[in-house]
């Protein structure tokens, strides 16, 4: 038996109560009733905070075994929670009042205590009064713990950092050559020729990663996933995670899921998945998906079941090109480094001491010998700070190799009010707490952009030694008689339709719902599931399977709501009656389409991330008085009133991804200015676009004059702009201190471009489209000495006019260049020699007048390593010895080369991807012509 168990909770409890008396005594003091007891009452607690949140700091971080502890700390936590409750009505009733009287800004936030009434007061003086009760014994609780808490204040956050792959070099080595034989033995990645295969077809190969739980087999496969090679030899790419009961048609699907994924990433911050089971392919069609094509694909976390199903995959997967890889991890319960990570977090002897002589080694006695991790992390969580351990505890109610989004997470935190935040922050504390939990390996990467995971065994072990609050009702279990206990609830079940004692659960803070695809009737079923009243902070809908027209009507008296994820559920109407849920700081509606919005959707005035896409967000009408937005990745500009481009006047708090879209419906250029764009500081990136067939060429400069951004922003991408010239600020380098990304694409008249050579943090340029530009030179370059100071990828695309790039020797031109990319730009005859000499990368495609007009052009290049060409037929490519001697990646389709020197100069050569070769004769070296085969 555990001798004892980490409490969860107290913190915020202690946060919550101090924050509810100081509110206490603001409200009281306006209400001319803080005198006589309830004056004593008031001035009893507040001199018990102190002592009260000592005993909480130390119960959160040694064993209890004290009964009596246990049940004086719930009742802290029930006090709590009634606190947050009672000041949630005080705060609706407020928003209700300065609403209907047109009440706004500072007014409105001096009149906190409008409309309170003498229920109100007498219910706040009896929870005071509840309070004093309780919080009066704080003083005798030391004596139950007798435990001496450590002085030292472990509540630092660490910095953040970048994962690092370390020790690790010689597998990853030895896998790159398994995966990309050497040129050596095979020009066209021959399957046969390989010995490390366990099962196999003739175009497929398995690799095993085979290790003890913690020696970072997932790890190594992720490093080999996101190799850049592996990206630019496999045309498909999938990562599947095996959960511990899986059939083949289960394995098929999420297989399906995953190529679909690579190929079409969903760039959300908040959504269940990728994609939803209805865009997917068939999982039947996954013969027709990798017909012909060569595929990378990883299943992690594979179990001894995988065998029973293998024939079956292998039968679908025949049908790919040679060089296909499926690469497996076995036995990886990755949880050993999770102690190393701790004791790595300091370094002074003091700290050490305290983790090795913390008495959770010894506390489970013969349960550690079944469990061997048990104990370290247990000690692991002892350190943590609780809101932490809180943070982390929520996580153990998600299902079983469930990906969860960083920033989605972060905003359930955030909802179930983990920290109360009294003024706007754009970078939310939260975000900095997953950070430190993901810097103690505590949270994991995937190889899914922004997807993280729990492993299954910390789950578990939280789930044994601390009082989460959290449950998850499964079809594999069979549910708790009584869920009261549980705040957190998740349900992932594939039949909503049955009995989980929910509907009287009144004090359930977050439920969470999952699968559901066998419900028949999915909104009966949900009003039966939905506590009514109830006290939700949190309702997650967006992993339903199962689809409904339009949310429950219950949804509307969830008046303590915060955040309410709808996107994927099919729903094609939004109800009036939501419009009163004041407290609303996050709410998603992605994947959702329709007709109407309610016209009091700008009454949500709490509202802080708004997920939806162009086509929703453009039916809200007024969406600037919801003046606390922090996200709105899309505002498409209409004529109509409460549509126009000055609703983003006063969202100063927008932050992240911004794209203003139709901007050639702007009335006048007063109109742009009144939108304030640069008092916007917190926006990263920002997408100026116009119709690419509806803008005149006078109205397109004086509206970009009047947009100009703050000097914050990181990225910069303008669209379809249809003026002649670029204003000024487009390359004021004093202004935009951080400017890392430029693109500008598809403008059809510009026939010059701005000095953007003059912005010395510039890291990527992308020119697309650019029809009327003929030369580049000193106008591109600008007027300083080092011209792009920090550029290190330049792209050029579709310039079908740009037929010069001249080259000026005076000056220091893009000294820290690394790639180039040019396609399609067929008129182009030269590249400045000084800017080749640091290539590592080149590209260049549909682009062979360079070749004719300057054979020798490539024996500028000295230090390439990956080189690119394509669809230059009708000319001779001389490829000098040196550039072989250098060169590791050679890609060609479609050209005509010739190889100068013999076999030994292709001294670091390492993949050589070819398409449809179809003549090799020697002269004084070797030749490949590359294109269409002959006919027979």
């Amino acid at each position: 038996m555990v001798g004892g168990g980490l409490t969860i909770g107290g913190w915020f409890a202690g946060a919550v109560i101090t924050n509810f008396v100081g509110k206490a005594r603001s409200i009281l003091e306006e209400c001319h009733e803080l005198h006589g007891d309830v004056a004593n009452v008031l001035f009893n607690v507040e001199a018990s905070l102190v002592h009260l949140q000592a005993v909480l700091d130390v119960a959160e971080r040694r064993p209890i075994v004290s009964d009596k502890f246990t049940g004086w700390l719930e009742l802290i936590k029930g006090i709590a929670s009634d606190a947050e409750e009672l000041l949630d009505d005080f705060e609706t009733k407020r928003i209700q009042k300065s609403l209907q009287n047109k009440v706004s800004g500072v007014l409105a936030y001096l009149m906190k205590n409008l409309g309170l009434v003498d229920d109100d007061i007498y219910r706040l003086k009896t929870l005071l009064a509840r309070l004093d009760k309780i919080a009066s014994k704080a003083g005798n609780i030391f004596d139950l713990l007798k435990l001496n808490d450590s002085e030292e204040a472990l509540t630092g956050f660490l910095p953040k950092i970048q994962p690092v792959f370390l020790g690790r070099e010689e597998e990853k080595d030895k896998l790159m050559s398994i995966i990309f034989p050497s040129v050596a033995q095979t020009e066209h990645f021959a399957p046969s020729k390989m010995q490390e295969v366990l099962w196999g077809t003739a175009s497929v190969r398995v690799v095993c990663i085979v290790g003890e739980a913690g020696v970072g087999k997932t790890t190594l496969a992720q490093v080999i996933y996101n190799h850049p090679n592996v990206k630019e030899a496999f045309d498909l790419k999938g990562w599947v995670f095996l959960s511990q009961k899986f059939d083949s048609n289960d394995l098929l699907k999420n297989i399906s899921r995953s190529f679909a994924a690579d190929q079409h990433p969903y760039d959300s911050e908040m959504g269940p998945e990728p994609l939803q089971a209805s865009s997917c392919p068939s999982d039947h069609d996954i013969s027709s998906i990798i017909q012909n094509n060569r595929f990378f694909l990883v299943l992690d976390s594979a179990k001894d079941n995988l065998q029973h199903t293998w024939k079956t995959l292998s039968a679908k997967l025949t049908g790919a090109a040679a060089g296909s890889i499926v690469l497996v991890t076995t036995r990886s319960e990755v949880i050993a480094e999770v102690i190393g990570r701790l004791l790595r977090m300091k370094l002074d002897e003091g700290h050490w001491r305290n983790v090795s002589e913390s008495e959770w080694w010894d506390n489970y006695g013969d349960l550690a010998i079944t469990n061997p991790a048990l104990p370290s992390v247990t000690v692991t969580l002892e350190f943590l700070s609780d809101h932490l351990k809180k943070c982390l505890g929520y996580c153990s109610m998600f299902p079983s190799n469930y990906l969860f989004d960083k920033n989605k997470l972060a905003h359930m935190w955030m909802s179930d009010s983990m920290q109360q935040h009294h003024e706007f922050v754009y970078e939310t504390r939260e975000i900095q707490w997953f950070d430190e939990l993901f810097n103690r390996s505590l949270i994991q990467p995937t190889v899914q952009k922004n997807k993280y995971i729990v492993n299954e065994k910390i789950k578990e072990i939280l789930a044994l030694i601390t009082q989460t609050g959290c449950y998850t009702v499964e079809d594999s279990t069979r549910p708790k008689a009584n869920l009261y206990g549980f705040s957190h609830i998740a349900i992932n079940k594939g039949d909503f339709d049955v009995s989980m004692g929910l509907r009287e659960h009144t004090k359930a803070r977050s439920i969470l719902f999952f699968d559901g695809q066998r419900t028949i009737k999915l909104n009966t079923a949900l009003a039966t599931i939905l506590p009514q009243p109830s006290a939700m902070r949190v309702l997650d809908l967006s992993c339903i399977e199962s689809k409904m027209r339009r949310p429950p009507d219950v949804i509307r008296t969830y008046s303590h709501l915060r955040y309410l994820d709808l996107s994927f559920t099919g729903i094609t109407m939004f109800p009036d009656s939501f419009c009163g849920l004041h407290h609303l700081k996050v709410l998603g509606m992605r994947g959702c389409r329709f007709r109407e919005m309610p016209r009091a959707m700008n009454k949500l005035v709490n509202l802080r991330y708004l997920y939806a896409e162009v086509c929703t967000l453009s039916l809200i009408q007024g969406i600037g008085q919801l003046t606390n937005l922090q996200c709105l990745q899309e505002f498409a500009v209409s004529e109509m009133e409460g549509h126009r481009i000055t609703e983003l006047k006063n969202l100063n708090n927008l932050g992240g991804h911004l794209c203003i879209s139709n901007l050639e419906k702007v009335s006048c250029a007063k109109e742009v200015s009144d939108t304030e764009l640069s008092r916007k500081m917190y926006i990263q990136k920002l997408v100026l676009k116009w119709h690419p067939e509806s803008a005149s060429s006078d109205s397109c400069m004086q509206v970009l004059s009047q947009l100009k951004p703050n000097g914050n922003i990181e990225d910069l991408e303008i669209q379809f702009y249809m003026g002649a010239l670029f204003p000024e600020w487009i390359a004021d380098n004093r202004h935009f201190t951080i400017l890392r990304y430029i693109k500008f694409s598809g403008r059809k008249i510009l026939v010059k471009l701005p000095p953007l050579g003059q912005l010395t943090h510039l890291k990527i340029l992308i020119l697309q489209g650019l029809e009327q530009i003929q030369c580049i030179g000193e106008e591109f370059y600008g007027s300083y000495d080092r011209v792009f100071p920090s550029l290190e990828v330049l792209t050029f695309c579709d310039m079908t006019n740009w037929h010069m790039w001249l080259d000026i020797k005076q000056k220091q031109i893009i000294p820290k260049i690394r790639k180039i990319v040019i396609n399609n730009c067929r008129r182009l005859s030269d590249l400045p020699k000084s800017v080749l000499g640091s290539l590592k990368e080149l590209e260049l495609s549909d682009c062979k007048e360079i070749f004719r007009k300057n054979p020798k052009c490539l024996e500028y290049v000295n230090i390439l390593r990956r080189l690119k060409v394509h669809n230059c037929l009708g000319i001779t490519i001389n490829f000098p010895s040196q550039l072989l001697a250098s060169i590791k990646v050679l890609n060609l389709q479609n050209c005509e080369v010739c190889f100068q020197g013999r076999n030994e100069c292709i001294g670091s050569l390492r993949i050589f991807l070819t398409i449809d070769c179809h003549e090799k004769w020697w002269n004084w070296g070797w030749r490949l012509v590359l294109g269409s085969p002959k006919p027979p």
